[in-house]
């Protein structure tokens, strides 16, 4: 009954619409969607983009995916459709997904050539290549970290996505997007252990990431650096990484593990660590300390950062 009478309302105003002259396509809901694709027609390769969604809705079903000759064959529709604009489109909510499914769903040739152009450097001078930007984009990082995990086990391919991030670690490290594309290289998804303590020597300061690539990786570690520097030197190193601990986790970066790891080192090494590093991680989101000690490790760690008189002056129990 009361179904009965919706519809019969529905028809009185879908009637009284046509008397006034107003059309299907005038209604609010699609007047929405005109102005929506009126807003997405301004952007760089719209049409492309458009078809490009087309195919990928294609690429993605179920049943398709056991159909080797129709994936290579939109596969290379959409490789020639977007050469040459894949870090542009990639910045796109709705593209970044179609990037994802040409890197996921590509040859080795193809998959090379997705790769190479990513990486490629930034045309103004003094600014990050696009890769970098893409890791700090809400949807571009997805196929940051797509990248990384599909290439984990090939040298050439990271190398290249090494050099990509050199000297962005700490910028990385602060930022919401960024953060996450790092625990993921330095996962064991990602890249091997010789980059992944490359990237981490970024953080005892800007001059050890000049160092030669190629030295002992067994000889980089915290403790072997400032093992031979004086104590004003020491000093500073403690300093600059002392800095990024609170600065990261200010940033919610205390649930990773590349963190864990900067932590556990910053404390093993220091023999004053002092109480710095947890009253930043205090800061105002007190939640955050109380996913440090999980781990038995950081436990032990996270205790000595306190000396004896500073457990007088500090209730940890009302964290």
């Amino acid at each position: 009954m009361v179904s009965d009478i919706k519809e019969q309302k529905q028809k009185k105003r879908h009637h009284a619409e046509v008397e006034k002259g107003v059309s299907d396509t005038q209604t609010p809901s699609n007047k929405k969607r005109a102005l929506k694709r009126e807003r997405q027609s301004h952007r760089k390769y719209f049409e492309d983009v458009l078809r490009a969604k087309d195919i990928w809705n294609k690429l993605r079903t179920l049943s398709l995916r056991k159909d080797s000759e129709a994936v290579s064959e939109y596969m290379s529709e959409l490789m020639t459709l977007l050469d040459g604009k894949l870090c542009k489109v990639s910045l796109q909510h709705d593209a970044s997904r179609v990037v994802q499914a040409m890197i996921k769903y590509s040859s080795e040739k193809q998959g090379k050539k997705i790769l190479n152009e990513l990486l490629l450097p930034s045309s103004e001078k003094g600014m990050p290549s696009p890769f970098i930007e893409m890791a700090k984009s809400t949807y571009a990082h997805f196929i940051v970290l797509k990248v990384i995990t599909k290439y984990h086990r090939d040298e050439a391919a990271q190398a290249k996505l090494y050099k990509a991030l050199k000297g962005h670690v700490v910028k990385l490290a602060a930022h919401a997007y960024g953060s996450r594309v790092l625990e993921v290289a330095m996962g064991d998804n990602g890249f091997c252990k010789k980059y992944v303590k490359l990237l981490k020597r970024e953080f005892y300061g800007k001059e050890f990431c000049l160092f030669d690539d190629e030295a002992d990786t067994n000889k980089i570690s915290l403790g072997d650096i400032v093992a031979n520097l004086k104590d004003e030197k020491k000093e500073k190193v403690f300093q600059t990484l002392r800095g990024i601990l609170v600065k990261c986790a200010d940033k919610g970066a205390v649930h990773y593990m590349w963190y864990h790891d900067l932590l556990y080192e910053y404390c093993s090494v220091n023999p004053n660590p002092g109480g710095e590093v947890v009253s930043g991680l205090v800061g105002k989101d007190n939640y955050l300390i109380f996913r440090m000690p999980s781990f038995h490790t950081l436990t032990l760690r996270f205790r000595s950062c306190y000396s004896p008189d500073e457990y007088k002056e500090r209730n940890l129990g009302t964290v």
